[in-house]
This record gives structure tokens, sequence and C-alpha cells, in this order.
């Protein structure tokens, strides 16, 4: 079995970062229920929301945290890698060392290009431009998507909200390893309390935009 990309990380600072993480997808989430059904908690939360999103990316240097620029997603947050400037490298650097790649694809959509075909492997290898799409043996959350933001100058981690706070899998492990790696960590920033102020209850809501059950 291939090594794990955050075996080489303080377990101690990938649980922190697990928790502050798994509540900022809850707080969005909740965000982005409360405006599509225009909750009057919306105007209290908001502002808070938006707290934790500055002190989170204060306390994680290494990465940058937004709320998205797309409307359909509204407040679920877009997540860039500050230390990395193209798909190829943050490929090469993070997300070829998450278990055994199966297949990528350059053009962001996934067909039977497995890397067990060489020849295609390296011909998709060597059109990776902009985006890249990654598929991987043996885990539950299969896939990653890397795209290249012209107007950030940075690599974004395009995540499904159901599977991002997926302990094992790799969309979470790229984004923990460019939050903790070479990163100064602020210790002294405490973001769970944000949580505790909103006005509605978001501790035990499931990331998934319909789910009802808990988060694990």
């Amino acid at each position: 079995m291939a090594a794990d990309l955050l075996n080489e990380l303080d377990a101690g600072d990938v649980e922190l970062f697990f928790n502050d993480f798994k509540l900022l997808m809850r707080l969005a989430v909740e965000t982005d229920r409360e405006y599509g059904r225009a909750d009057y908690s919306i105007g209290a939360n908001m502002p808070k929301y938006e707290e934790y999103i500055d002190l989170f990316n204060k306390k994680y240097p290494g990465v940058l945290v937004t709320p998205s620029e797309n409307f359909e997603r509204r407040f679920l947050p877009e997540i860039f890698i500050k230390s990395e400037k193209s798909v190829r490298e943050t490929f090469f650097n993070s997300a070829a060392k998450i278990h055994r790649v199966k297949a990528i694809s350059a053009s962001g959509c996934l067909h039977k290009d497995s890397v067990e075909d060489e020849v295609q492997f390296k011909k998709e290898i060597a059109k990776i431009k902009n985006k890249l799409c990654i598929q991987y043996y043996g885990i539950k959350s299969l896939t990653v998507f890397l795209s290249y933001s012209p107007h950030r100058e940075m690599v974004e981690i395009c995540y499904d909200p159901k599977t991002v706070c997926d302990k094992d899998g790799p969309e979470f492990k790229v984004i923990a390893y460019y939050a903790i790696k070479d990163s100064d960590i602020n210790y002294e920033i405490l973001l769970e309390p944000l949580g505790e102020n909103f006005t509605s209850n978001v501790f035990g809501m499931d990331t998934s935009t319909g789910g009802k059950g808990p988060l694990r």
C-alpha cells in the first residue's frame, strides 16, 4: 500500500484541521440553506460565517477560502492552494501521492483511461493544463478535481460537499495537506465558539445540501 499523503504531517494538526474544516462546511451548508429558503436567521448568521472564514484563513494561511462566486453554490466556499501555481505541480506534489491512482483526465471528464494503460496515462500527463480529474482505487470517495483559476492565479480544489469532509477521501487530504504543510498555523485562534454562536444549531448537521443526518 502506498504511503498516505498525510503521514508526514503531525497527527494532532490533522485532527485540529479536520474539526475546524468540518465546522466550516457545516456553517457554509446551513448559511446556504438559509439563503435558499429566505430564512430570517441569515441576517444574523451571515456576518458570523464571514468572520469564521476570515479567521480560518488567518489560522491556516496555506490555503485561501472564499465564498463561492457561483450563484448555484452561493455560500459554499471555494478553496485555493496558495503554494502551487499549476495543476500539474499540484498533481505530482500531492494528489498523486494519495493511495493508488486509477485514472486521470486532463479534460476533467474521466473515461476508462486507467493508469495501467501506460501509453494513455502518459498522453493525459502531457495534456495537463488548467484542469485535472483524478480517480483512485480502493477508497469510498473516489475522485478529486483540480482547476487553475486565472483570476486568483492559484489552483482550486473543486469539491463535492457530500464527500469533502470524508477524512479518508482525496478531497479532504489534499486540502489538509496544503493547510498544514509548511504553514504557520495560528493555534491561538479558536474557531469552535463562532459555530456555537450561530442562531441555528449547526452541530450535527450533514454537509450534504439535502441530508439531515449527522456528519461523521
